[in-house]
């Protein structure tokens, strides 16, 4: 690792900034990736930063499939012969026989699950259709888990989420992600050997499909990053997904292997797969299909006649296509106003002084004054600091400005000159080891940033120590997974910035 060099930076007035640190950048390591012949491309990069603590994380996140272990050829078996294979499974320690029926009929394998309204994404609970029972999203995972555990006979398994990334799904895969602690638990419990694996797919607005299938591993964390990383949008086609998953998933040699479907629209395909040739690969394969999705019939049978489980996805589908309003800037500063009510609030303000940010200090200006005058009105205890971040070259370099900062101490602040470039993520890192804030206080960080940062950039160690430290994190920024992912996943609020850029040239 590169040793700090650090300088002193001459004060400005009466402004007092901690001290300025320059960093050389290091490069990112990228991950081992699936080959693809399809347009799917990988959206994160799944190692986490040196010098970030991510005590959850598993030492395996760069697990990659034994050299021997590949999909069995596809269309070598006769779909008569196949039929009973897939009823006794392979001749190995992994013998059973299904204990939910033959692959014929809907049988006991079917969940039938309902909505109940009112509750959060982990707390709705399903029901049967008619008002029976009492499921919620984290029984219905301990559920598939049981099941799939009951049906490997002890022998490994591999595991693979096929998740619809469409624009109505965040609130699906979310639930997944915060509740798959519960299946690997109880994977553990079982003391069987598992891997999980993730295909996500959907349709760009350019009519573009894209499937991206992630490999195989045991980390929970760098799966949940998977997870949490899927940013929603157009459509989707499920068919699609599957046949391209069974083609590419680099199975383990002599496992159970279960997709687990996550879907809320009818099952379509670009490609003329039908229902009934994809079951057929499924039971060719010998893959049980679980199908967490909508209570219609094609939802049902691939489940049923390729030997999985149904459970309804515990949402009203009639509310998932309700589009939402776009936050504004406005939005953030009632957000801290509500939650600042009752308790001391300090707020570090992060500004980009990078040079295609000097039109925009106006803007920022201006938003800081009317968040300032409301909070001010409403008497609530707050406190400010103030980040300012930039680059020269390979340098970063991140002045903290400590809270509290006057009104008058923050204009002096933004009107210091603009240079040259940014990284936003590192000075994120860099801030939060180094802001002094309340011990009874509240955190928000407001990040004003007008270009996207490195796509390679290890995200889920810093988003989860911020997590860790219940930092809310609001973005005035672009469509980047960093910015879009931090502020989701610390319930912060993303804004888009006027005139931000869609690209960095630094890293395209």
């Amino acid at each position: 690792m590169q040793k700090k060099n650090i300088t002193l930076e001459k004060k400005v007035d009466t402004i007092h900034p901690e001290h300025k640190v320059e960093i050389a950048k290091m490069p990112a390591k990228a991950p081992e990736k699936v080959e693809m012949q399809s347009a799917a491309v990988k959206k994160i990069n799944l190692d986490v930063p040196a010098g970030v603590a991510a005590p959850d994380l598993s030492t395996d996140a760069h697990l990659t499939p034994a050299p021997e272990s590949i999909l069995a050829p596809i269309g070598d078996t006769d779909i008569g012969d196949t039929a009973q294979n897939y009823a006794r499974r392979r001749d190995t320690g992994g013998v059973r026989t299904p204990g939910k029926g033959t692959s014929k009929g809907i049988g006991n394998s079917i969940k039938r699950t309902g909505t109940s309204e009112g509750k959060s994404i982990g707390e709705q609970t399903t029901g049967n259709g008619d008002g029976e029972g009492n499921e919620t999203f984290s029984s219905i995972i301990q559920q598939i888990a049981d099941d799939i555990i009951k049906r490997s006979g002890g022998a490994p398994i591999d595991v693979v989420f096929v998740v619809d990334a469409s624009g109505s799904m965040q609130d699906n895969i979310n639930a997944v992600a915060e509740h798959l602690g519960l299946m690997i638990d109880a994977y553990k419990a079982s003391e069987i050997d598992y891997q999980l694996g993730l295909t996500d797919f959907f349709v760009d607005k350019s009519g573009t499909q894209k499937i991206t299938v992630s490999p195989l591993t045991k980390s929970l964390q760098t799966y949940k990053q998977m997870l949490y990383a899927i940013i929603p949008t157009g459509d989707e086609n499920a068919l699609d997904a599957i046949h391209q998953t069974v083609t590419e998933m680099q199975f383990r040699n002599n496992t159970v292997k279960h997709f687990i479907l996550v879907t809320d629209e009818p099952l379509t395909s670009l490609f003329g797969f039908t229902v009934d040739n994809t079951i057929n690969l499924c039971k060719q394969n010998e893959i049980y299909v679980n199908v967490l999705g909508l209570n219609i019939p094609e939802h049902k049978r691939l489940a049923t006649e390729t030997d999985g489980t149904f459970h309804e996805v515990p949402q009203d589908p009639k509310t998932q296509h309700i589009a939402q309003q776009p936050k504004t800037v406005q939005d953030i500063g009632q957000k801290i106003l509500r939650e600042a009510a009752n308790l001391p609030t300090d707020i570090v303000i992060f500004v980009d002084t990078s040079k295609s940010m000097a039109d925009k200090m106006p803007y920022i200006t201006e938003q800081i004054d009317r968040w300032l005058r409301d909070w001010d009105n409403a008497m609530i205890d707050y406190r400010i600091g103030v980040v300012r971040f930039r680059a020269n070259g390979t340098v970063n370099m991140v002045n903290v400005y400590q809270p509290p900062q006057t009104t008058k101490q923050i204009h002096k602040i933004l009107e210091l000159p603009t240079q040259d470039d940014e990284n936003l993520f590192h000075a994120v890192i860099e801030a939060t080891s180094r802001i002094k804030t309340r011990a009874n206080a509240k955190t928000h960080f407001i990040l004003f940033t007008d270009e996207p940062g490195n796509p390679k950039q290890p995200i889920a160690g810093t988003i989860s120590l911020l997590k860790e430290k219940s930092v809310v994190v609001n973005v005035i920024g672009t469509i980047d997974t960093f910015q879009q992912q931090v502020a989701q996943q610390t319930g912060g609020i993303w804004v888009a910035m006027p005139n931000g850029h869609k690209l960095n040239k630094t890293y395209h």
